[in-house]
């Protein structure tokens, strides 16, 4: 994906002189999880993030990244509005999960996941990030992350949790924002790989993701893919 693929309802595709994004997906069966790394040059980075609320990077520029493996949709956060702390423990991020990545905060936590199971399900080996800055206006920043799906999350651990099983084929859904700040204060853009704005929020609702399908990849640059060829070990490429 490049920043081509990504739009806004305020201003569509971002300008080449102010944002620029490169962004490659894949996904391994031996070890079950999805890996995603950005190259992504700013003209005016702005970065007001007062640390100690992940995956709410507010005033800041960062990446949003949000995966629903079963593909199943539905409401996954924002609620439920008149359920106990118990039920809403269990609701937020169980059926869909939202992170976030940042390239610095003054905590040092730049990996954020919108779930009361963000204590471990953020860790090694369910999902791990690092991060890269390079330069001044324009400035680039560089992420790369692996993360585990799962079908249902519960926060009180893998155990009590259901994975995703991640086969040749299936369609999951997913959705990339990239968020740019141009001044001070302002609420920034959201892009996204497509515009849904005037759906119901993003943020709640998964069957505003876009569908991906797991392609396999008998050769490492997946330029011949076959069902077939799959061996247990290998990396695949994602298409939305």
């Amino acid at each position: 994906l490049d920043s081509r693929d990504f739009s806004s309802l305020q201003v569509g595709s971002p300008s080449s002189d102010d944002l620029a994004v490169r962004i490659h997906l894949a996904w391994n069966m031996g070890t079950q999880r999805l890996y995603m790394a950005m190259q992504r040059t700013d003209d005016i980075y702005i970065n007001q993030y007062a640390g100690g609320d992940p995956p709410n990077f507010f005033g800041a520029d960062h990446l949003e990244f949000y995966v629903d493996g079963d593909h199943s949709g539905g409401q996954y956060a924002c609620g439920p509005p008149d359920g106990t702390e118990a039920q809403v423990r269990l609701y937020v991020g169980a059926q869909a999960q939202r992170y976030a990545v940042i390239a610095e905060a003054p905590d040092a936590i730049v990996f954020g996941f919108e779930s009361f199971a963000s204590g471990w399900a953020s860790l090694p080996p369910w999902a791990d990030v690092r991060t890269r800055q390079i330069g001044v206006e324009p400035t680039e920043t560089r992420f790369e992350l692996y993360t585990t799906l799962w079908d249902n999350l519960n926060w009180n651990g893998p155990d009590a949790s259901i994975r995703t099983l991640l086969q040749p084929g299936n369609i999951i859904g997913l959705q990339i924002g990239v968020i740019d700040h141009d001044a001070l204060g302002s609420g920034g853009i959201r892009y996204s790989i497509t515009s849904l704005l005037e759906r119901p929020p993003l943020v709640c609702f998964a069957e505003n993701f876009v569908d991906a399908r797991l392609v396999p990849c008998d050769r490492g640059d997946c330029t011949q893919a076959d069902l077939s060829a799959v061996r247990p070990d290998s990396w695949g490429r994602i298409k939305a």
